[in-house]
């Protein structure tokens, strides 16, 4: 669904720009071209989830509010219109 969601924007002339959850080892932004679409990557950590260690939770707490600050800059720098959030779940 993501790709043509893409696909059509980019025929509209809409410049797309992704974040992508990344793996757990991907602590910090990676950017990657794919054509005329830019793909950001960093892993996002969860604040709830199953079996997690009072450390993991901990650790989501510390770092969950930074994503989000630093999302939020990103799209300042990218100058987003608009947002579109899809999740499998």
């Amino acid at each position: 669904m993501i790709a043509a969601l893409t696909q059509e924007w980019v025929a509209l002339g809409h410049r797309v720009s992704l974040f992508v959850p990344a793996g757990w080892s991907q602590k910090s932004w990676q950017e990657e071209q794919y054509g005329p679409v830019t793909v950001y990557k960093k892993r996002l950590r969860l604040l709830a989830f199953p079996h997690r260690s009072i450390r993991g939770f901990v650790g989501g707490m510390l770092e969950f509010p930074k994503t989000l600050l630093e999302l939020r800059a990103l799209c300042k720098k990218e100058s987003v219109d608009i947002i579109h959030l899809h999740t499998p779940r």
